[in-house]
């Protein structure tokens, strides 16, 4: 965005910036004071694009850490973008919430803003972010016990992730269907086979956190294989990549840790790890996790002989697992209830766990599901079989094409020479009127381009005006007068700088929009000199609009209009004129704003000094646009619109100029 920040708001800017271009692993390195910090320094920005992906981007950093702060930053982010009808930043906010949510252990929440977030980014053809939403999707489902719904997700955004050649989305791909195969517990090799091809595409990108996440989840893998030394060899592997101050990804390897030293009996190592993992858990807000810790510790007081609280922390994981609509995890504790009560001879506890378990069995792994899972290993071990069959395929329908083409093309032979006499007798009668029609067309064409540069000539003359020129170098000259060096070669530079751009814009039909904000910049500075500070003004235009293409010498006639007609002939107050520009509907709106004295007060002074009703340059303008129009085919317009405060007085103008996208 180009606007007249103050040093401290730019350094802010700079400060936010820096936030989003380092690595997560050291952005969680800073204290949670430092954190907190940033969210106020994210706040001040103006309300603009780049605020909204911001404000979504440090709710996404704190999802791990602080559940709440970051649902209320997602929601400012949304509610923002809603605002600015900015449907990117909509969609990535509503992608970010969804992700917020799991964290905070409600899924069914989760679910509706991924779905709301994959509607926009499918309406906006984004298909990077719709493979991204899709994963997600696919997550909160398997964390539901929802399955078939599961492998729905993973399928399609496999296929858009192979098609983008995106490895970052086909590496969180493989890692999901990984863990897929873990929830089964049926096929733990598979699982391994899935995180070793992961870890042979991350190792690849050097990105630590992934390196982590991968090395952790093989030593799950072996976990459930019983083959604890690897296990823990694993996970060491894994605490090396780990940065101290991360403490999500911690709470993971304290709390598989904890799994292990149960497996091999070592409980009160076990209980210690657990109790860590409970205290991150507690203080992240992350629900998903407290119910595996729980049974864990409820596991190893069990074993040492404290059946009663072993129980209490089971029951109180179970319930969580209810809460948040966990279907696998509650079958995991229905079943390790049902364990426990029948070795303590409670028979009657230890039947309904069973039948609950039962019931769950039969609802996670339906033979819908096992179909599902069996088809999408089918998709990767088949995908270059197929390949090799529609290619053989092809060459044979080609070879069937061919000879119909043969046999149709005699026929064809045959009538084209019957047509073809007849369509020459046609053509010579049409040629002569086409000719005259093409003839008429070229001379309206040729008149239409000599009109366009006649006019771009008359703005160029228009921009360069005189008065406003003797007046810039007459204050330049003041500053030499008074010796003040750096002021006069600053303006001088910029006077110059302005010249040359200028003339070198006007040699163009359309210029990017870029460099006629470049050009626009450097004319109001200098009539802040030559107004002496007495209006202010701001030019909001988002990074990834200022390539589009509009006509040349443009806006600074409305401008300067602004300035001459509405701000120098105010008395109270500093003059402020607001540019903003964005993309709506794929036509750039440009809205320029002031509050100055408004037109009906300065058409009054205008006639007291004999002055045209209208300006030159907005003249001309108005009369480049029409045949522009004309010319490219297009409907540029401009809308004037008077302003009046709530006394009914004049507060200013504003003028809304809608240009569709030119090549």
């Amino acid at each position: 965005m180009r606007s007249c920040l103050g040093l401290q708001k730019v350094v802010i800017a700079f400060l936010i910036t820096l936030l989003f271009v380092i690595k997560p692993g050291d952005v969680f390195s800073q204290s949670t004071s430092n954190l907190d910090n940033l969210k106020t320094e994210v706040r001040k920005l103006p309300n603009d694009t780049l605020k909204v992906i911001k404000l979504a981007k440090l709710s996404k950093r704190f999802s791990k850490y602080k559940a709440d702060t970051s649902i209320t930053l997602g929601l400012e982010a949304l509610e923002l973008s809603r605002k600015l009808a900015y449907q990117y930043g909509e969609a990535y906010s509503l992608y970010i919430l969804g992700i917020d949510f799991i964290y905070l252990g409600d899924y069914n929440g989760s679910i509706e803003k991924l779905k709301e977030s994959f509607k926009i980014f499918n309406y906006i053809k984004n298909e990077t972010y719709k493979a991204r939403v899709l994963n997600t999707l696919g997550n909160v489902y398997k964390r539901k016990g929802n399955f078939n719904k599961a492998i729905e997700n993973y399928t399609i955004s496999l296929d858009i992730s192979k098609r983008k050649k995106d490895t970052i989305m086909l590496s969180a791909l493989y890692n999901n269907i990984a863990l897929l195969y873990l929830d089964m517990g049926n096929d733990y090799k598979k699982s391994l086979e899935f995180q070793k091809l992961n870890l042979e595409l991350i190792s690849k990108t050097n990105k630590t956190l992934d390196i982590y996440n991968c090395l952790m989840n093989i030593g799950n893998a072996y976990e459930k294989m019983q083959n604890y030394d690897k296990a823990i060899s694993f996970y060491t592997q894994s605490l090396d990549y780990l940065n101290e101050e991360n403490k999500y990804d911690k709470m993971l390897l304290v709390h598989n840790m904890g799994v292990v030293y149960e497996k091999l009996q070592k409980f009160e190592s076990a209980k210690r790890y657990y109790n860590s993992a409970i205290e991150l858990e507690k203080e992240i807000g992350n629900k998903d996790m407290y119910v595996y810790s729980l049974q864990g510790i409820g596991n190893v007081r069990i074993k040492t002989g404290d059946f009663l609280e072993g129980e209490k922390y089971l029951l109180k994981s179970y319930s969580l697992a209810k809460e948040i609509e966990d279907l696998p995890k509650q079958k995991r504790l229905a079943y390790n209830l049902k364990s426990v009560y029948e070795k303590q001879g409670n028979y009657k506890e230890s039947l309904k766990y069973l039948e609950i378990y039962d019931d769950l069995e039969d609802s996670i792994y339906n033979i819908d599901y096992v179909k599902q899972v069996t088809l999408l290993e089918q998709k990767f071990e088949a995908e270059k079989k197929q390949q090799q069959i529609e290619l053989q395929e092809a060459k044979i329908e080609q070879q069937k094409t061919l000879k119909r083409a043969l046999f149709g093309g005699l026929i064809a032979l045959m009538l084209v020479i019957i047509v073809v006499s007849y369509a020459y007798m046609i053509k010579r009668k049409a040629n002569n009127k086409t000719k005259r029609q093409k003839d008429e067309i070229e001379k309206q064409s040729k008149y239409l381009k000599e009109s366009n540069i006649i006019l771009q000539q008359q703005a160029l003359s228009a921009q360069i005006n005189p008065h406003f020129i003797f007046n810039t170098l007459n204050s330049i000259q003041c500053f030499i007068y008074e010796n003040n060096k750096e002021a006069s070669n600053k303006y001088l530079s910029r006077f110059s700088k302005l010249m040359r751009l200028t003339l070198d814009n006007s040699q163009h039909q359309t210029i990017p929009l870029e460099k006629e904000l470049e050009a626009l910049e450097l004319y109001l500075d200098l009539e802040l000199l030559r107004f002496e500070n007495k209006f202010e003004y701001n030019i909001n235009c988002t990074e990834d609009i200022l390539d589009y293409k509009i006509p040349t010498l443009l806006i600074q006639p409305f401008v300067e209009n602004a300035l001459l007609h509405g701000i120098a002939n105010k008395k109270d107050g500093k003059g402020k004129v607001e540019i903003d520009i964005k993309v709506e509907d794929k036509t750039l709106y440009c809205l320029i704003d002031d509050n100055g004295i408004g037109r009906e007060a300065a058409r009054k002074i205008r006639r007291k000094k004999n002055i045209p009703h209208k300006s030159l340059g907005t003249k001309i303008t108005e009369k480049r646009l029409d045949v522009a129009n004309t010319l490219y085919n297009k409907k540029m317009q401009i809308e004037y619109i008077d302003k009046y405060n709530d006394e009914g007085n004049s507060s200013g103008t504003r003028i809304e100029i809608y240009i569709p996208f030119m090549v």
